[in-house]
């Protein structure tokens, strides 16, 4: 019965329950935003994420998993975002932007794609500087920070697509690939390390622009510094 019950969960495809559409700028440079919120708003932090992404060129394609949508809320993402789709609450990250592949057309064609969610806190700064880096970055996949837990892979909170990556056929594989998976192991080793790795096995290098062994050394100047035991 594990096993059948596996494969149910394996071939599940969480509905669509509404799609909204906002403003479009006509941008080369796309974000789908994933994002959750218990009650159906949109918190401070998320607003000042997505008007910073709006102000510095993005169409925003948000796809919630929240329960319901506040008349309010949904207004504050119309006004940022093209699109707006709410589903069922089932497949976590990577199947709201899985869901944004399907729903949205063109996206191979644009100059890049930022995939992101709602669980960074800012940002404090203006982001110009970040997308400078990027934009001199000979990597076609750039992630925030990496990690060699499990594998080497980017953290997928933030993972910026170039346009040569965009449009080949690996990159739109991995996406038709993706499935529900009930464990967030299981996501993180097919999905999360497994993203980085199958882009890098197809030929196409990544970067880290914050990498773990900077950070490392940071904390160990800091320890330094202050006396830290």
């Amino acid at each position: 019965m594990k096993v059948l019950g596996n494969v149910r969960s394996y071939f599940r495809r969480p509905r669509v329950l509404a799609e909204y559409h906002g403003i479009e700028s006509g941008s080369d440079k796309l974000c789908f935003f994933a994002n959750y919120h218990p009650h159906g708003e949109v918190t401070a932090y998320v607003e000042a994420y997505l008007r910073a992404l709006r102000h510095d060129g993005f169409d925003i394609v948000l796809c919630s998993t929240s329960p319901q949508l506040l008349p309010q809320a949904l207004k504050t993402l119309r006004n940022l975002c093209c699109v707006v789709i709410h589903r069922e609450n089932i497949g976590y990250d990577f199947y709201s932007w899985k869901t944004c592949f399907e729903r949205v057309s063109g996206w191979q064609a644009r100059r890049g794609l930022l995939l992101t969610n709602d669980s960074i806190l800012g940002p404090l700064k203006p982001l110009s500087p970040l997308w400078t880096r990027i934009d001199a970055s000979d990597a076609a996949l750039i992630g925030l920070n990496d990690s060699q837990e499990r594998g080497y892979h980017l953290q997928s909170f933030f993972l910026y697509v170039k346009a040569e990556l965009l449009s080949a056929p690996a990159f739109e594989l991995f996406w038709k690939k993706v499935r529900v998976l009930d464990k967030k192991s299981d996501i993180i080793k097919n999905y999360e390390i497994g993203f980085t790795q199958q882009m890098q096995s197809a030929g196409f290098s990544v970067e880290a622009l914050f990498p773990q062994r900077d950070l490392q050394q940071f904390c160990l100047s800091l320890r330094e510094a202050f006396q830290y035991p």
